[in-house]
């Protein structure tokens, strides 16, 4: 019998299924959950070999002039999307199966400005006089929302105590609805040190850092044990709640099966706390779940944190990328408040495994390795 001695079965043998545990190996690793943006990636790329195959042209032949006229082909299919997403959606496509990425000529750089000006003309024309282009009607979320949000930790309870948390986390720590989806039990957690509290927040799904999948990033907040401010409100809120229940940070993925979906939920959640007559927004603007990152860095940059550490706490890779979140806000000393414990720990990528292990009990495990090491020898 295979697996007495040393043998064993090869999958698809008969009698395989008698294995140790190949009945439960399935169930055991669950479900492979596709990262959101390739998941978007592969309209885009289905849309490029549509086109090739409606033209009776090889998909495999990129060209700037052929681009050029594949943007003019899907200006009639799409209102207002930004061809940036195509050409990286096809150069992910293309690096992955032909090792190369034919999508970044600065022609083809041209050519998405000129389509993202043609879209939103074409989709300004279709709204009403007056009205907001869509980039400036999406808004930072306002310091009264801020507050209300804040207030209402005091009386929140249970899974509404959950949302309201996961919510400020997202503006705190800069979060992309897919990384709050991607939350663990105790990936947001607060931690005792000397002399005060420490919020903690592990980042496992973050959009172009692949790497944090086996090592998630560690960033913290250090709070004194003296503070009073909007923090303090914030960190009892998460003491309450995680003697209670652990993995409260999991809200998200408890009410929204798929990641992709993360957003919509979130938005659903922020608007029903902060309903647009509570926030006196301005005709044609509106708040969703981008809203939450939107007013983390503008407001951050307008406390006077600068662009670089605004960038290592997004875990963006360029300032460029900061900038795209950045918008006109007035300086706010409430928002200032929130950052001023904001800094990136000593474990900012650790081994898998550790992820959640906080850097004094590594400290404490590491001296005790030392001391063991050499009363052995």
């Amino acid at each position: 019998m295979p697996g007495r001695a040393g043998g064993f079965w090869r999958a698809g043998d008969s009698g395989a299924e008698l294995a140790l545990g190949a009945n439960q190996f399935d169930s055991f690793i669950g479900p492979l959950q596709q990262d959101s943006t390739l998941e978007a990636y592969a309209p885009k790329v289905r849309d490029w070999f549509d086109y090739n195959d409606a033209g009776g042209y090889d998909p495999l032949t990129v060209t700037d002039f052929k681009v050029c006229c594949f943007a003019g082909w899907l200006t009639t299919k799409t209102k207002n999307k930004d061809f940036n997403v195509w050409t990286s959606a096809l150069n992910n496509h293309f690096d992955t199966v032909h090792g190369c990425r034919p999508f970044l000529s600065h022609t083809i750089a041209r050519l998405k400005k000129k389509y993202k000006a043609a879209q939103l003309q074409r989709t300004m024309s279709m709204l009403g006089e007056g009205a907001l282009e869509p980039a400036e009607a999406r808004v930072a979320l306002p310091e009264a929302g801020a507050r209300i949000l804040f207030a209402s930790l005091a009386t929140s309870l249970g899974a509404a105590a959950s949302r309201v948390l996961l919510m400020l986390s997202a503006l705190l720590f800069f979060l992309r609805p897919a990384t709050v989806w991607a939350f663990e039990p105790g990936d947001v957690r607060l931690v005792q040190v000397p002399g005060g509290w420490t919020l903690v927040c592990v980042s496992r799904s973050v959009k172009r850092r692949p790497e944090f999948l086996v090592s998630p990033n560690r960033r913290e907040m250090f709070l004194p044990a003296s503070d009073r401010g909007p923090l303090s409100v914030l960190c009892r809120a998460v003491f309450r709640l995680q003697r209670n229940d652990g993995a409260w940070c999991c809200q998200l993925r408890r009410e929204c099966v798929q990641q992709k979906d993360g957003a919509s939920v979130l938005t659903r959640w922020l608007r029903a706390e902060l309903p647009d007559a509570r926030l006196g927004l301005a005709s044609g603007q509106y708040i969703s779940s981008y809203s939450l990152r939107i007013a983390g860095v503008s407001f951050a940059l307008a406390a006077g944190y600068d662009l670089e550490w605004c960038r290592k706490w997004g875990l963006w890779k360029t300032p460029s990328q900061v900038h795209t979140y950045n918008k006109v806000v007035a300086f706010s000393e409430f928002y200032k408040q929130l950052f001023i414990g904001g800094r990136l720990s000593t474990q900012q990528v650790v081994r898998a495994g550790q992820g959640d292990v906080p850097p004094v009990v590594l400290s404490a495990r590491l001296e005790l390795r030392r001391m063991l090491a050499s009363s052995s020898r």
